[in-house]
């Protein structure tokens, strides 16, 4: 058994870049309402064994954290992204897929989608076996290792997001970038209207990744065919905005479990937790989403379903005064709300 039985599931050299002496930082717990200005970094973003009691997944993210934090002290020091289909920037993509899907968040959509799917399929069988269906409400269905299960089924995934472009936003503003427990913010602004299907997934037309990794810094990743940034589309946007920073911080807010981190330095305490009730009301009350459908049974006397399961997306109204929908995507967007249509990776400028 492994000697650390805590398992930070955000890194301490992670959220040491919004900390103002390396050892605490600002947090709001949006469930108990209640801000802490220095709150301990090594108490953060932990769990007991949340990686297993054996230390060999813990070990493996020690070693990726020590490549992805020399990555992004080079990102914080140049206000550059890494160089595409470089060596660092394979590295800092599988860096932002391991994160996203190391949290206690991504461990608990998973055991939502699975208890909701289990319930589904056992429903109609409850009658044969004498058991009310009521009974079902009684039980939760839980998987084993839900982390694990999450990042062996997304690590494998990761080349799927080398194709999407990379940029730096420098925030000039007088207010810092915020952070969370579940910091990798994926969003689809083209089709974030659209209900019936999931807009995030790694190959979706129109994804956006964003990653605050300090007050000052935050590392953007978009479907170029999608999107345009600035006049000509440079790898460094220098934010102007305070408004395209705070809908950059709601994004935090609504994708955080529990805690937003910060730099009490760059932002007021009690500022943080108004914007926090101001969004409140927008945050997902669920985590993942179970969609049957029937389909034409093959024979008359069977019956046939498909189901669909996504997550739960963070849905804000993005508006970024450096981020523009292309006019080709924009006519295409009729098409693309009605079907399911994936980007396709290093074709330059494929049609919509």
């Amino acid at each position: 058994m492994a000697n650390n039985k805590k398992h930070h599931y955000v890194p301490q050299f992670y959220l040491r870049n919004f900390s103002s002496d390396g050892r605490s930082i600002a947090l709001y717990s949006m469930g108990a309402d209640r801000l802490v200005v220095r709150a301990s970094i090594k108490r953060q973003c932990q769990e007991t064994y949340l990686y297993g009691n054996d230390g060999h997944r813990e070990k493996a993210f020690s070693q990726l954290e020590g490549v992805a934090a020399t990555i992004i002290r080079a990102v914080l020091d140049g206000s550059i992204p890494p160089t595409e289909f470089s060596a660092e920037h394979q590295e800092l993509i599988f860096y932002i897929v391991t994160q996203h899907a190391r949290t206690l968040y991504a461990g608990e959509e998973y055991e939502e989608n699975y208890d909701k799917l289990k319930r589904y399929l056992l429903r109609p069988t409850l009658p044969q076996e004498g058991i009310a269906l009521q009974d079902l409400d009684k039980f939760r269905f839980v998987p084993g290792d839900p982390v694990g299960r999450v990042l062996e089924a997304t690590i494998r995934r990761y080349q799927l997001l080398l194709d999407l472009r990379g940029i730096v936003l420098a925030n000039q503003t007088d207010i810092g970038f915020i952070t969370s427990d579940n910091p990798v913010v994926l969003y689809n602004q083209l089709l974030e209207e659209r209900r019936f299907a999931g807009n995030t997934g790694f190959q979706s037309v129109g994804l956006q990744v964003y990653f605050p990794v300090s007050a000052d810094i935050a590392v953007v990743y978009y479907d170029r065919d999608v999107y345009g940034v600035g006049r000509r589309n440079p790898s460094t946007i220098f934010v102007e905005s305070r408004l395209d920073v705070q809908q950059l911080n709601a994004l935090q807010f609504l994708n955080a479990a529990e805690n937003v981190y910060f730099d009490h330095r760059r932002n007021d305490a009690h500022g943080v937790s108004r914007e926090f009730h101001g969004l409140r009301g927008r945050r997902r009350t669920r985590k993942m989403n179970l969609i049957p459908q029937d389909e034409s049974p093959i024979k008359p006397d069977q019956t046939k379903n498909l189901v669909g399961c996504f997550r739960e997306e963070v849905r804000n109204d993005l508006r970024l005064s450096f981020l523009k929908t292309l006019k080709r995507a924009t006519a295409a967007k009729p098409r693309l709300m009605a079907g399911m249509f994936v980007r396709r990776p290093f074709h330059p400028a494929p049609p919509l």
